[in-house]
C-alpha cells in the first residue's frame, strides 16, 4: 500500500500467488496414481501403459506449474524494482 509521498508495489502478492499455485499442484500431485491404478479393474500392458502415461503427464505438468510460479515471483520483483526507480524519479529521491 502506498502512503502519501511514497509509491510502492507489493511484490509479496506475487510470491503468495506463486506459493498458492505450487501448493495446489503439490496437493494434487500427491495423489499416487500408481496406487489408484493398482486398485482399478483391468490389468496387462494396456493398463500399465495408461498409468505410465498419466504419471508422465503429471510430472510434466508439475514442472510447468513450478516454472510458472517462479515466473510470477520474478515478475513481482521486476515490477517492484521498476516501481522503486520510477518513484525515486518522480519524488526526486
Amino acid at each position: 500500500m502506498a502512503l502519501v509521498g511514497e509509491i510502492a508495489s507489493d511484490s509479496s502478492l506475487n510470491d503468495e500467488a506463486a506459493s498458492a499455485l505450487v501448493g495446489g499442484e503439490e496437493e494434487y500431485a500427491s495423489l499416487s496414481f500408481e496406487s489408484l491404478a493398482a486398485g482399478a479393474p483391468g490389468s496387462g500392458p494396456a493398463h500399465d501403459e495408461v498409468v505410465a502415461d498419466v504419471c508422465a503427464g503429471m510430472s510434466s505438468w508439475e514442472g510447468a506449474v513450478e516454472r510458472d510460479a517462479k515466473a510470477l515471483s520474478a515478475i513481482g520483483r521486476a515490477f517492484d524494482q521498476e516501481d522503486q526507480a520510477l518513484a525515486q524519479a518522480i519524488l526526486g529521491g
